[in-house]
């Protein structure tokens, strides 16, 4: 899994991380451009490009072509206005390049990259089809990217309402699990810069010790993330969030109140349970943790279960 952040010279992280995001300005040239690039030769750099003046275009055309030789250049392009106009010069120039829209069926997937493009950035509703969008992007050849916590933002159903916890957000012990679908999560540019730090240090770390609420800032109430079951991200992946258009699925539910239940009980599952669960490959994992925890009691030797302190 790579990890892709907005440029910020403030940032603690920022020769660590993946990839850097920087947005074009009007004043910009490959000036400044081609020395950044040369600058971080093991970083990818993407240059984000919203829309511009029609006397800008032979001034980006310029910056493009310039900076195409560069292995460690990629083109966000934002939808809309003069964009299509330099699709054909990235094509041309070999510049990988995606379009920032996210998206949120298959059938666009097929249509991006009909575009050309190199990846695509995943809107809500596919974060939870992730095997049909690996599939699908195995087939084309496309590389994946979603931003670690999508909440409602973009979503065609357009749910303000919908509960928190039916939104796709990726947790930070779930990070190795999603990277086998996913190829870069994106943290956002948000003041101050200490936060986009702390959210990447969680997830380099992979847990997050503290109220889920400052962590995905959706998040209505102060639910300690310590007490989610580790079967979370397991049972999500791919559940196509059938809780919208059917009534037999309350999974999330379930894992919250289950959640609160084990924080009033001051109990915590330790990771080892996941493991256990991938290695039971004919299991349920939720039926396994529920036998697990029943069993741990009687088995002081392979606790199960630990207090909090």
């Amino acid at each position: 899994m790579k990890y892709c952040m907005y440029f910020n010279k403030n940032s603690k992280y920022i020769n660590d991380v993946d990839e850097l995001i920087i947005d074009y300005h009007a004043n910009e040239s490959e000036v400044v451009l081609i020395p950044f690039l040369d600058s971080r030769p093991e970083q990818t750099v993407i240059l984000q490009i919203d829309n511009f003046e029609k006397e800008q275009e032979s001034e980006i055309n310029k910056m493009l072509e310039s900076a195409a030789s560069r292995k460690n250049l990629k083109v966000g392009l934002v939808p809309g206005g003069r964009a299509p106009g330099l699709i054909d010069i990235l094509l041309e120039s070999e510049i990988p390049y995606f379009l920032t829209d996210p998206i949120q069926t298959i059938e666009q997937m097929y249509q991006y990259a009909g575009y050309g493009v190199n990846e695509v950035v995943l809107g809500t509703a596919l974060g939870f089809q992730l095997d049909k969008v690996k599939y699908v992007a195995d087939k084309l050849n496309l590389k994946t990217r979603i931003n670690y916590n999508c909440g409602v933002s973009g979503d065609p159903l357009n749910l303000e309402l919908m509960e928190p916890y039916w939104q796709f957000f990726i947790r930070p012990e779930d990070i190795d699990l999603y990277s086998q679908y996913l190829d870069i999560v994106m943290i956002p540019s948000v003041d101050p810069i200490s936060f986009s730090d702390g959210i990447y240090k969680a997830y380099q770390e992979k847990k997050w010790n503290g109220k889920m609420n400052e962590l995905f800032l959706f998040m209505p109430e102060d639910y300690d993330n310590r007490f989610m079951a580790p079967v979370w991200g397991e049972r999500r992946i791919s559940c196509d969030r059938r809780c919208m258009y059917k009534d037999n699925c309350h999974l999330c539910e379930t894992l919250k109140d289950f959640g609160h239940t084990l924080e009033q009980a001051e109990i915590i599952i330790p990771p080892d349970v996941r493991g256990a669960h991938r290695d039971a490959a004919s299991a349920d994992p939720l039926d396994q943790s529920l036998e697990n925890n029943s069993a741990a009691a009687a088995d002081s030797d392979k606790p199960k279960f630990i207090p909090a302190f």
